[in-house]
């Protein structure tokens, strides 16, 4: 598999985590239903992510710059040096 098909695998995979975490929570979500929602089985699941906290940690690590890049700007007035 090459690396864009590998990427776009774990886009997919990703997507169906955030699906399944919105429906029923981190705690509530499995991975069969990951799994189930994305279509693959258990252990193609695993080639990927060697966990379901390692799903979440690539979740939150991809959302988090796109959360800071809206946010800065908004709260830039706060900064005291910006009043100098």
């Amino acid at each position: 598999m090459d690396a864009a098909a590998r990427q776009a695998r774990t886009d997919h995979i990703l997507a169906a985590a955030r699906r399944c975490f919105a429906r029923h929570g981190f705690h509530g979500a499995g991975t069969a239903d990951i799994c189930r929602d994305a279509g693959i089985s258990p252990a193609s699941l695993y080639q990927y992510f060697a966990s379901k906290d390692d799903l979440i940690l690539a979740i939150v690590g991809g959302t988090a710059p796109m959360i800071w890049r809206c946010w800065r700007p908004l709260t830039a007035w706060m900064q005291p040096w910006n009043s100098i």
